[in-house]
């Protein structure tokens, strides 16, 4: 019975709906390139990916990636052509969320085909949601999708936002309607893998409640923390909201801070400054010192912002996985105030690790406390420090992986279906 050499590298085909790097200002972008450095360093690794799409750094992300990667292949991203409510009756009629259908890819499903039969590769991680269409391609070999974020979840906690918020009915519908597809898509595509790979506890259980036959494991973020000592009161520091805000939960979020907690948190801490920090900010958004606004935009290294931070915001009110802007944060000493959704995944408690409210003002409430009390934000921080290394080591979320392919890989060799290549090695 042909058995699978645990001494040999492995061969990897990892495939992304996008070129990241470690500066592109998307959280799952910069955690998938982490992992993928890292398991660059023990195994073979080749990735395909989407390239060209609007306000990407192709050339900055390919240097990355080359620098770590066997071979990086590039497809050209797929032109949409519709948007708007068209796109929405599409979904309508197609039962296809716009998000895959807008990733489908003659071209790409080809390459990657290729690429898997050329470099014989083991196994096959597809990363995020929109990257499962693609798993039925590879015949006789082990495909494991790196879901990231389960939409069944997320989108399905924005709907039961939009019913709360007061948004349009036709809005509400879109939200519901987002739900539905992506629900059915996954529970598609995910049928057609081997192994799920989930960030945090809930998307775990909901993938094993609606796709028992699929095994899935935990694989949390990781970060790497600084020292304890970054971990020091920061009086007079700015409260800092980060994040990509083409992102639907940051883009509610940053209106819901706007509107409703940071006017509170003004009225008891009028010296407060708010600082703005990533990409697609909203149009027409600018400093505002009458309300201490600071808007900086894109910024490429996040660190040197979050060592002078009082604290920083993760103010979700929906969305699924793990928060990796209040992993970054807690990993960087600075002290965290988010609401449930915001701080979910991380086994944090609440005033021990961070601030969590929900609640306009609890939320207000709980940076207010922060502000007046930095020493209170510095004994937070150092235990959330404590939390990350312990809990989120990038050595724990690696060598999990590793134990997850390599018996993948045995169960495979069991049923003789692992290439020939592999089962002579």
């Amino acid at each position: 019975m042909p058995a699978t050499d645990t001494t040999d590298p492995l061969r990897l085909l990892v495939a992304a709906p996008m070129l990241y790097h470690p500066r592109c200002g998307n959280g799952g972008g910069v955690l998938c390139f982490e992992l993928l450095r890292r398991l660059a360093a023990e195994a073979e690794v080749h990735f395909v990916a989407f390239g060209g799409g609007p306000g990407e750094d192709d050339a900055e992300a390919l240097t990355a990636l080359r620098a770590v990667a066997r071979q990086v292949h590039v497809v050209p991203r797929p032109r949409p052509w519709l948007g708007g409510p068209a796109s929405m009756l599409l979904q309508l009629a197609s039962g296809t969320p716009r998000e895959v259908r807008d990733l489908r890819s003659e071209t790409m499903r080809r390459r990657l085909s290729e690429v898997a039969a050329v470099a014989e590769v083991d196994c096959v991680l597809l990363q995020f949601p929109h990257m499962a269409q693609y798993a039925d391609g590879f015949p006789g070999l082990p495909v494991v999708v790196d879901v990231q974020d389960a939409c069944i979840v997320s989108r399905y906690r924005e709907w039961r936002s939009s019913q709360t918020s007061g948004q349009s009915p036709w809005r509400r519908w879109q939200r519901l309607h987002s739900w539905w597809a992506w629900s059915r898509r996954e529970l598609r595509d995910y049928a057609r893998a081997q192994r799920l790979m989930a960030l945090s506890e809930t998307d775990l259980g909901v993938l094993r409640a609606f796709l028992p036959q699929v095994p899935a494991f935990l694989s949390p973020v990781a970060w790497d923390t600084v020292p304890a000592l970054a971990a020091a009161p920061r009086p007079g520091g700015p409260v800092l909201l980060m994040g990509n805000f083409a992102h639907a939960p940051n883009a509610d979020g940053l209106r819901w801070l706007l509107a409703e907690v940071w006017p509170r948190v003004r009225a008891q801490c009028p010296q407060a400054r708010l600082q703005l920090a990533g990409r697609h900010l909203p149009a027409g958004l600018a400093d505002d010192p009458a309300i201490g606004l600071e808007v900086l935009g894109f910024v490429d290294d996040v660190q040197p912002l979050l060592a002078r931070a009082a604290l920083s915001l993760v103010p979700y009110r929906f969305g699924g996985g793990i928060k990796i802007k209040a992993l970054e944060a807690m990993a960087q000493g600075c002290p965290v105030v988010a609401t449930r959704v915001g701080s979910e995944g991380l086994g944090g408690v609440d005033g021990v690790h961070l601030r969590v409210a929900d609640e306009p003002d609890d939320f207000a409430a709980a940076v207010v406390g922060l502000l007046q009390a930095p020493a209170l934000g510095e004994q937070l921080a150092l235990q959330a420090l404590a939390l990350v290394s312990e809990r989120f080591s990038w050595a724990r979320k690696v060598e999990q992986l590793k134990v997850e392919l390599r018996g993948l890989l045995r169960e495979r060799a069991a049923l003789g279906a692992l290439p020939r290549a592999r089962q002579a090695a």
